[in-house]
């Protein structure tokens, strides 16, 4: 059975690298993004360092803030910076993580057990390649494993993708998928009844431009990195504003459960 799943995801990340290749408008995502981000919730990441960065208050570079719905999910849950490979140009942000730690390390806090948590930012220096810089108070670099999850949804439209512009306008748009289960691979748009793929930012927004006066309602298909795919349609542009929608990516089904 696993091996089919493998099978299907493959097929899925090789049509999402042709509609890349063949797309007006080339995606920042790339196939190796998104099998870099796959394989986080197929192979564990083990033996990395999990560091300390204080409370999270605002800034992230994924732009998340106000944090959506499934980035708030109790008090055991924690926010967290990813070293660029797991970051990789914003594909892992809002990805949530299972991270395990048995105090290996050094310093005054060490990182033991059990702990959820969602990437908020990038950690670009510090943190190696893969490590996690935790939005908590603490002391020391501790050595830990973890594993990608799909992100425990909520009850009503708080557990369905939300989908926000930021600087938009009829002739150019900004616009982010949020509060999904897995993280989102590319958006598309259709502009008179065609369909043109965004740009990927390292913000996390993606972008359009030079493809003639958006119209609305604006009709939006989203591909997950699984290679799902679920379209919905926003009745206006207006920035800074979270936009419930009626759909959600079925995941992976990996750890989302709780």
């Amino acid at each position: 059975m696993e091996a089919k799943h493998i099978l299907i995801a493959l097929v899925a990340l090789a049509f999402i690298e042709t509609v890349i290749k063949a797309s007006v408008v080339k995606r920042e995502t790339t196939l190796s993004h998104v099998e870099a981000i796959y394989s986080r919730f197929k192979n564990i990441m083990p033996g990395v360092d999990g560091t300390y960065n204080g409370e999270y208050h605002s800034g992230g570079y994924c732009t998340l803030d106000p944090l959506p719905p499934m980035a708030i999910h109790s008090k055991e849950w924690i926010r967290v910076a990813a070293g660029p490979e797991t970051y990789q140009k914003s594909l892992g942000c809002g990805m949530c993580l299972e991270i395990t730690a048995e105090g290996v390390g050094s310093g005054n806090d060490p990182i033991v057990g059990k702990i959820k948590a969602v990437i908020v930012d990038e950690c670009a220096g510090g943190c190696g390649k893969n490590g996690l810089d935790f939005y908590l108070n603490g002391d020391g670099r501790w050595k830990i494993s973890y594993v990608a999850i799909d992100c425990p949804t909520k009850p009503g439209s708080d557990g369905k993708v939300q989908l926000r512009f930021q600087g938009s306008n009829a002739w150019y748009i900004k616009l982010q998928a949020r509060n999904t289960k897995v993280p989102t691979a590319g958006i598309e748009v259709k502009v008179k009844d065609k369909w043109h793929c965004l740009k990927r930012k390292p913000d996390n927004y993606f972008v359009g431009t030079g493809l003639g006066e958006f119209s609305t309602p604006l009709h939006v298909r989203l591909t997950a990195i699984t290679g799902e795919q679920v379209e919905t349609s926003i009745p206006e542009i207006k920035d800074n504003f979270s936009f419930p929608t009626s759909v959600q990516f079925k995941g992976i089904n990996n750890g989302g459960s709780k």
